[in-house]
């Protein structure tokens, strides 16, 4: 075997010396390597061999992106492989489809899965301006939100199985609450955003109503296989109870974001999305989600404080932004 000590496979040449030294390895050529960008907390990786492709994951004990000093739990390791375990079994023939495993490594942290493939596209990719895409909202949205709904029904069947993911939670609880200052005052609207972050409610590992959920539902976790024309939901490390619908909600807010910047995502197909999925969810396409009630509009306003610290919605106007989601605009 590999002793624990390995380290982190942040560069190709690690992760060859790790396939090297793997019993299985020599059974398949690496022909080449290639990092992906992933999520951000982890190192990714595309292994293409003789015989086929597959993606290689490592969870270091830092958000890999932003680097040793930003520090999270590994965890998240057992978080994802245990949600794709069990989701990838009990949603075999769902429409919206998981990775399958093929490796496992829990000293190590590495997971080894199926390469989704090149031909492929994220629903934020589908959603920029440039793509113009033909795209079945009404048959999208229909997928997911079936799927999220049978994701509702897991329930552990014992407590080894459980996935109350406290060190996410307990990630975010610390977090957050230092992201919603920050921009609040970076956004200068500190005396605005106050009544929502003076004391925001912190989230719960578990509590009476809460469901199964994927737990980090944005448009790049989704990836469209264009051969199959199936969709791929990937990143399970989030997987954990949280309130029902909490995965839309996300959503929709990261959706609502990308509406903001009409130059350069699609903001109609995106209007199109949000008013499908307000259909699903109440019967009436006009319906404003964030307006139901008083916590669906905190949660919109402290979730978007968060989304905003990121630069991949290319917005040059954010606190104008901010000032239109106060008003729920």
């Amino acid at each position: 075997g590999i002793n624990a000590e390995y380290g982190t496979m942040n560069t190709e040449t690690k992760v060859l010396d790790y396939l090297n030294l793997r019993q299985d390895a020599n059974s398949r050529t690496v022909t080449s390597i290639q990092r992906l960008s992933g999520g951000g907390a982890n190192f990714v990786y595309r292994v293409k061999t003789e015989n086929g492709s597959f993606v290689l994951k490592q969870y270091p004990p830092y958000v890999a992106s932003l680097g040793e000093s930003v520090s999270l739990t590994q965890q998240r390791y057992f978080a994802e492989k245990n949600a794709i375990e069990k989701v990838g079994h009990f949603l075999k023939d769902d429409q919206i489809k998981v990775p399958e495993l093929f490796s496992i490594d829990d000293e190590n942290h590495v997971l080894m899965m199926e390469d989704i493939g090149e031909d492929c596209l994220s629903l934020f990719q589908i959603l920029l301006k440039e793509k113009k895409s033909r795209f079945d909202t009404k048959n999208f949205v229909n997928n997911i939100w079936n799927f999220l709904l049978r994701l509702q029904t897991l329930v552990p069947e014992n407590e080894s199985e459980s996935f109350q993911n406290e060190p996410v939670v307990e990630f975010l609880n610390s977090y957050y609450p230092i992201v919603y200052r920050e921009q609040a005052k970076l956004l200068s609207l500190e005396s605005e955003l106050q009544p929502y972050i003076s004391n925001p409610e912190p989230m719960k590992v578990f509590e009476d109503g809460y469901v199964f959920s994927f737990g980090d539902l944005w448009p790049n976790s989704l990836i469209f296989k264009v051969k199959t024309e199936s969709f791929y939901l990937v990143d399970w490390e989030a997987a954990r109870y949280r309130p029902a619908f909490q995965d839309i909600r996300q959503l929709l807010c990261n959706l609502w974001v990308m509406k903001q910047n009409p130059t350069y995502f699609d903001s109609l197909l995106i209007q199109e999305l949000i008013e499908e999925f307000q259909l699903k969810w109440f019967g009436d396409r006009n319906v404003d989600w964030r307006k139901q009630d008083q916590k669906s509009t905190n949660y919109f306003i402290l979730f978007l404080l968060t989304l905003l610290q990121e630069e991949h919605w290319k917005l040059t106007n954010k606190r104008e932004v901010m000032e239109r989601a106060l008003r729920l605009e």
